[in-house]
Formats: structure tokens, sequence, C-alpha cells
């Protein structure tokens, strides 16, 4: 389905609520288990603090405060944990809707995650991968939310959504072209690829991007990019809601902190005229022009 083409209407219809999916046993069973380990941790501050007040002459009745507030915490999470979240399932039944009316399909909680060849797959721990739309036509397409844990501690985590689509031609070089500027604050993992290095390069395309590409390959490197990823429409393109590119092992993969699956239609407009407009200049870069 081209961009042009999209039947956006289910994106912002109404939704009844008989229509909306019922929570798995999973989801509840986690949403139950972080009721349980948030409350407990609530008590054991609370209830600390509470101890010691009592033990304060002459033990005065503010000095239940603190159990107060952690009843409070603990029921208002309980609600939050038993009620579903409707507007989270509305979400889900439009964003199905539109997939099924566009031809593509989508798939909330895939039973294993992502495992491209992309900078953001096979990092950290416990990596899940929700939220996942694939089209077959005009070209292959998949987008979805990735996240993985990292550090000591799996409450350190990181999400990223991407976009991605196969590349017809399979010998161009590993690029990873992260954007510069205060909208990267957070920026893309990096590599184990310890023959990756960055080139000296000039113009907009690197005062817009920090290249990452094979060592030793800047005379072939620069002239690749002005032809493709740094051609001004293209790069007009990438610059216009600032992603970070990757290209690798045949694929090309578009990364960026905010949903690309969204019940927002000009954001799908964007994002699949995007992937096929910098797709096609990276296969064709004598021909390619943006919008086909």
């Amino acid at each position: 389905m081209a961009a042009d083409r999209l039947l956006v209407g289910a994106l912002t219809a109404p939704v009844d609520r008989a229509d909306l999916p019922p929570r798995t046993s999973r989801e509840l069973g986690m949403e139950l288990a972080g009721w349980l380990i948030v409350s407990l941790l609530s008590w054991l501050f609370f209830g600390a603090i509470a101890l010691g007040l009592s033990f304060v002459p002459p033990r005065p009745w503010w000095a239940l405060l603190p159990a107060g507030i952690a009843t409070v915490i603990t029921l208002g999470l309980l609600r939050s944990a038993v009620r579903p979240n409707p507007a989270y399932r509305v979400r889900l039944v439009r964003l199905g809707r539109f997939a099924a009316a566009n031809g593509m399909t989508f798939t909330p909680r895939p039973d294993a995650p992502h495992t491209g060849p992309g900078l953001i797959f096979n990092q950290g721990s416990q990596p899940t991968t929700r939220e996942v739309v694939r089209m077959d036509e005009p070209r292959e397409i998949e987008l979805g939310m990735h996240h993985f844990g990292y550090g000591r501690s799996t409450t350190h985590a990181s999400d990223w959504a991407y976009a991605t689509t196969p590349i017809s031609d399979q010998q161009l070089p590993h690029l990873v072209l992260r954007a510069r500027g205060k909208w990267t604050d957070t920026n893309l993992p990096g590599s184990d690829d310890e023959s990756l290095g960055t080139p000296e390069l000039e113009g907009p395309g690197a005062e817009a991007y920090l290249v990452t590409a094979p060592i030793g390959r800047t005379g072939t490197v620069g002239p690749l990019l002005d032809a493709t990823l740094f051609r001004p429409d293209v790069l007009a393109r990438l610059t216009e809601r600032p992603v970070h590119v990757e290209v690798v092992d045949g694929r090309l993969y578009l990364y960026r902190r905010e949903s690309l699956v969204t019940e927002d239609p000009d954001t799908w407009r964007w994002i699949l005229e995007l992937v096929g407009d910098v797709a096609a200049a990276l296969e064709d870069p004598a021909t390619a022009e943006p919008g086909n």
C-alpha cells in the first residue's frame, strides 16, 4: 500500500467497549507482580517511618500517616492492575483494523523479539519487541518497538522504534548515521564491529550526522553518501523529523525514540514514504527520486 493511498479512517474511528480485547493471563500476571513489588516497597519505606515515629513521645496521631499513605498507594496500584486500560486496548483495536484495511499485519506482542543485524537488536538483557506492523507491497517493510535492559539491573532499559526494509544492493558497506543535536541526547548503542571507524567528512550531511563506516573507506564512503543519503533531497527528508540510519547486511534501518506505530495518519504517511525514498536512493542513486 503506497503512502498516498493509505486508508487511515480506522486510526481515529470510535471503538465499542465490547470490541476491546481481554488481557492475557500473562499480562495480568505481570501487572499483579508489579503491584505486589511496588506495594511491598511502599510498606517497607513508609512502615519504617511509622515505626520510628511511634517511639517519639507522646506518640502523636500523625505517626500513623505514613501507614495511611502506604495503604492508599497499595489500593491505587491494585485498582490499576486489576482494571483494564481501555485507552491502550482501543489503540490496539484501531491499529489492528488499520493494518487489515491496508493489507498489513499487526502483532501487538510477538512471541520472540526481532533479531535482525541492526544495532538495537541482540543488545542487553530480556529483549522484547512489540506492536509490530508488516507489509509486503509496494515493498517489504516492518515497523515496531524494541526494548532491552542493560547494566547490572534490568530496571535500566532502552526503547527504540524502528522501521526496516531489505535493499537490493548487497555490496553496500556497513553504515551508521547518528543524528546530531539535542534530539539525540540518548544515542544509539555502540557497535562491536572493530572494523568500523569515523571517517572525516564535510558538508551538510556531516553536520547533520555522525557517520560510522569501515575503516579505510573514506574515499568511497564520502562519494557514496553524497550520491545517496546525503543527496540534498534525501537529506532534507531524513532531517525533517530526525532519524538515525543504519545500512547493514542488505537492510536499511531507521531508528527513533518516539513510536512509529501510532494512531496519527501523518506519521504513517511520513515514515512509509521516508523508508521507500531512502531505500530507493541506496538501490539506484542515479535515478531514485523522492516519492517514487
